[in-house]
């Protein structure tokens, strides 16, 4: 296990950015069809009035794709950060289930398609990759 405890640059005025975090839970109706609902906006870390940072970075766009009715090239970022991101996930209980977290950055939305936990350098640090949900950006 790495020595090396990289939590505190995450937190670093100079390297870290703020975002705010969508929450949603699946709403089943009487046909059975679920729905997504935000719940929550988090802004802050739990428990604290520190606003939620972490290091976004662009990544390279994702490969062209291209379908019968739309060509897409999607925007993709990455965030290091200590906030617990959510997948798809499921309560403890068995009876709730969750929709992954959508990530508001740079006034923009973005799902989250990867959480992956990266505690070997420091606790609870995870690093999240997660594509735009926007349509492609508009030339004028």
């Amino acid at each position: 296990m790495p020595d090396l405890d990289v939590s505190f640059v995450l937190t670093d005025p100079m390297l870290a950015d703020t975002f705010s975090v969508k929450r949603r839970q699946d709403t089943i109706d009487g046909d059975g069809v679920t729905t997504p609902t935000v719940t929550s906006t988090i802004t802050t870390f739990p428990g604290t009035t520190v606003p939620l940072c972490g290091v976004v970075t662009q990544e390279e766009p994702a490969e062209l794709m291209r379908n019968p009715d739309a060509q897409l090239a999607p925007r993709i970022i990455f965030v290091a950060s200590t906030f617990g991101f959510r997948g798809v996930s499921v309560s403890a209980d068995g009876l709730t289930t969750y929709q992954p977290d959508i990530i508001v950055w740079n006034g923009s939305e973005y799902l989250v398609k990867k959480v992956l936990p990266y505690s070997r350098y420091g606790f609870g640090t995870y690093e999240v990759v997660a594509e735009s949900m926007a349509q492609p950006d508009t030339v004028q």
